[in-house]
């Protein structure tokens, strides 16, 4: 009996470990949006009762309201004028200003909130667009209105770049890393409080924190993932070389206004695209917890959480987030 009794004790010490590692009375499913008129979401956006969504099929962006009701949208594939060759990428400032990345033609196009281009006034002070001398990989607004740019890490070449309000490079650097496989060396970039860049590697787990001016203030990254995921070697005749990522570490983090980190683990985790790890802006893991469904993008937004269905390709979810 004594022995039964222990192993019923060993039992729930273990059962409750998963429990305890994740905290999970933060969040709260709130509900879930089905987006309208999208065949199969590629990256979506909040601000406030918009969203904003990609269709990988045709690549139009789209603007639905707060439950999930298309209001008008833009773009399309194809090579004139306002189409795209490649699926499109987007990022929104706290003016409402939509930048639509044209990567394939080295441009970011600007448009107001209802998604129609940016207009010039009186004292063409308003910029429609910005050109690029190569294909950024991600963009980010700050609170101030400041452009975060990233590019591909290549040898010898600045992958950062800082425009101001006006759209004039102010500065722009290279990230403290080891050279190697520039696509193993990418990574995202979102702004931080008081005009900070964070740069999130998309396929290491290092995670950076700069001034604008290229100086670097912290290094972290999250002990529960592995250093690096797997790599292969491909054909000698390749330009990618040695040591190609074969997975993402992480998705796209997400930050909110009082400069937490939202960060959903990919593959190498013990809830792969289920496992959110919340961080303060110098790297320390506040909070983890699971998602109902698998995700592959998370945006917060006044005080909640949405995610990017995995299993769903037109369908957005809906947590309270306490923080």
């Amino acid at each position: 009996m004594r022995v039964l009794k222990l192993f019923f004790l060993l039992l729930l010490t273990v059962l409750s470990i998963p429990i305890s590692a994740y905290s999970q009375e933060v969040l709260n499913y709130k509900r879930a949006i089905s987006v309208d008129s999208v065949n199969y979401i590629s990256s979506f956006n909040v601000n406030g009762d918009n969203i904003y969504a990609v269709d990988l099929s045709t690549f139009r962006i789209s603007r639905h309201d707060s439950n999930g009701g298309q209001l008008n949208l833009v773009g399309g594939k194809g090579q004139g004028p306002g189409e795209y060759s490649e699926v499109p990428k987007f990022v929104i400032d706290r003016d409402s200003v939509v930048g639509i990345l044209d990567r394939n033609n080295m441009r970011l196009n600007f448009y107001d909130e209802f998604l129609k281009p940016l207009e010039n006034s009186e004292n063409n002070s308003i910029v429609k667009y910005l050109n690029f001398r190569r294909p950024p990989s991600d963009v980010s607004f700050s609170d101030d209105g400041n452009l975060f740019v990233s590019f591909l890490p290549i040898d010898n070449i600045e992958s950062v770049q800082v425009f101001n309000k006006k759209r004039e490079l102010v500065s722009s650097f290279s990230p403290e890393i080891k050279p190697g496989n520039f696509i193993l060396n990418s990574f995202y970039i979102n702004s931080l409080p008081q005009n900070r860049i964070l740069l999130s590697f998309r396929f290491i787990n290092l995670f950076q924190v700069y001034t604008v001016d290229g100086e670097l203030l912290n290094s972290f990254s999250i002990d529960d993932l592995p250093s690096q995921v797997e790599t292969t070697d491909v054909s000698p005749n390749s330009p990618y070389g040695r040591d190609v990522p074969k997975d993402l570490l992480i998705f796209a983090p997400t930050i909110s206004s009082n400069g937490t980190i939202y960060v959903v683990a990919a593959k190498y985790s013990p809830q792969p695209n289920k496992l959110v790890f919340q961080l303060s802006d110098s790297g320390v893991v506040e909070n983890k917890f699971i998602l109902q469904e698998y995700s592959s993008q998370i945006i917060h937004d006044g005080g909640q959480l949405y995610s990017l269905s995995a299993a769903d390709d037109a369908t957005i979810h809906v947590y309270d987030i306490a923080e």
